[in-house]
């Protein structure tokens, strides 16, 4: 594969827009593999990056007080998502008993 060096430097969060061969896995947990192994017909090319000091949501736990910086970013949290659920929930309650 030509851009390996590109490829095998690529952190989390990054895209990939690949074509190979999908093969069936030799390992459990997983039904198939893609095979690149032809540079003639298969290739991997990167599409996009995800830099980490631009993301700043990784994984671990974060305050809530951090969270106030990044607002936009909030909604993904479990925290947030579970009280959202909850307060939905709660909200449709109230709306079918009235």
């Amino acid at each position: 594969m030509p851009n390996f060096e590109e490829v095998s430097k690529s952190n989390l969060g990054t895209s990939f827009k690949a074509k190979g061969k999908l093969v069936k896995s030799p390992a459990a947990g997983q039904p198939f593999d893609l095979k690149i192994d032809d540079p003639e017909q298969h290739s991997i090319k990167i599409v996009g990056t995800c830099p980490g000091d631009q993301y700043p949501l990784a994984k671990k736990k974060m305050t809530p007080e951090y969270l106030r910086e990044i607002a936009h970013l909030r909604p993904r949290t479990n925290l947030i998502s579970a009280v959202s659920r909850v307060r939905n929930n709660l909200s449709y309650a109230t709306h079918k008993f009235f």
